[in-house]
């Protein structure tokens, strides 16, 4: 939800693809069902469903005209993420074809290969940009395209014969404990990203909570509670039950207390 909202989103993906310029805009952005599905029929005639949920999907009308922009939140290292991503992909543009030809008008001709094929000489599907949004504490250090999980991975990379023929995929990822500019992000996504910088660290998060105690004296519930996950503190939670009436927390004190525990269990 807290990723989900639109400015956040828009900036996420503004730095990632765009070297920060404010080329995606908020208001041109337009969240849509994560569910992904397609039908497919066995050999013996049975028909099974796939389905795959999408933590985020959103439809961008904008300068590329139309596209899908989708968001994977990830707090643990998945080394398959490769094909992960790829199987969302394409299960998104198997939705887009299986809409388009669901919405034809029936009255257009169409010949046998446009009906063998669910999809029309002229039809056009939009292109999906999946961003892998990785809050982990470990250092990814699984594949970051198809190759990578490839026992041959050498010999694909180095024989451009093999390369024309099998295509390689590649997953954009977003380290955030690893990142290392975060002046192109947006205030609140600057100051949580730093914050999982120093999590690890009771002086440096002492510190960093201090230099930004106007950010941290009064945050949304959202940002409280994402705050908690991040931290993967329940006791930083239960800290944002003092609100003020606009629905605001501080969390000095949450953050305070969180610190104390953990050093007192000796993780930190």
């Amino acid at each position: 939800q807290w990723i989900g909202n639109r400015r956040r989103f828009a900036n996420l993906f503004n730095v990632k693809i765009f070297n920060g310029a404010p080329v995606i805009k908020p208001e041109e952005l337009e969240p849509i069902e994560g569910e992904t599905h397609m039908l497919i029929q066995t050999k013996d005639g049975k028909k099974q469903e796939i389905h795959r949920y999408r933590d985020i999907t959103m439809r961008w009308k904008g300068t590329m005209n139309l596209m899908v922009l989708a968001c994977e939140n990830q707090d643990k290292i998945h080394y398959a993420m490769p094909v992960r991503t790829m199987i969302y992909d394409g299960l998104s543009y198997v939705q887009q074809m299986k809409l388009m030809w669901d919405l034809r008008d029936e009255t257009e001709e169409i010949t046998d290969d446009e009906f063998l094929s669910k999809f029309c000489k002229d039809d056009k599907i939009c292109p999906v940009i999946t961003l892998v949004f990785y809050f982990g504490e470990k250092e990814w250090d699984a594949s970051l395209d198809l190759y990578g999980m490839f026992e041959i991975e050498e010999i694909l990379r180095t024989n451009d014969d093999l390369k024309k023929y099998v295509p390689n995929y590649t997953i954009n990822l977003i380290d955030v404990e690893r990142l290392e500019d975060l002046a192109l992000f947006q205030k609140d996504l600057q100051v949580i990203f730093g914050l999982l910088k120093c999590r690890k660290d009771k002086q440096k998060l002492k510190q960093y909570v201090k230099d930004n105690k106007e950010f941290f004296k009064s945050v949304d519930m959202d940002t409280g509670m994402v705050i908690g996950a991040f931290m993967n503190s329940s006791g930083i939670m239960n800290g944002m039950r003092n609100q003020d009436e606009g629905g605001r927390v501080d969390m000095c004190k949450a953050m305070e207390d969180w610190a104390a525990d953990e050093r007192a269990e000796g993780k930190l």
